[in-house]
């Protein structure tokens, strides 16, 4: 079971990356296309893995529990996006500000990598 999920969740992660990065086109993408799909990527494999199964089943996969979470998961993120105007302004604040910031971002970001990438391998393991 471990290929179909992982093509299903990778599949999943791309179109609703793809959707909503024309979707919101007009909003600070600071993170990028392949940072927003990875994070999306991850949760989706992993919340499909450890909620309940429902829904049809195709190549052994309950599809509709990957699609639900990746959707939640896709627009929470996009409402967190910034508005271009609102980061002109910050900008100009101060560059000591925008570097902290930076650094917690991107502290956050690579624990929550590591620690989906432990969900994924313990809902495997549990199995």
């Amino acid at each position: 079971m471990f290929i179909p999920e992982l093509i299903f969740a990778l599949l999943i992660a791309f179109l609703l990356s793809l959707i909503f990065s024309l979707w919101f086109r007009g909003y600070g993408w600071g993170m990028g296309f392949f940072l927003f799909f990875l994070v999306l990527f991850l949760v989706t494999w992993a919340g499909g893995i450890w909620i309940t199964p429902f829904g049809p089943v195709w190549m052994g996969v309950p599809w509709l529990s990957f699609v639900l979470v990746g959707l939640l998961i896709a627009l929470i993120m996009a409402t967190l996006l910034p508005d271009n105007r609102r980061s002109d302004r910050i900008r100009q604040t101060g560059q000591e500000t925008e570097t902290v910031t930076t650094m917690a971002v991107d502290l956050f970001f690579w624990v929550l990598m590591v620690s989906l990438v432990i969900v994924v391998i313990i809902g495997y393991a549990v199995r």
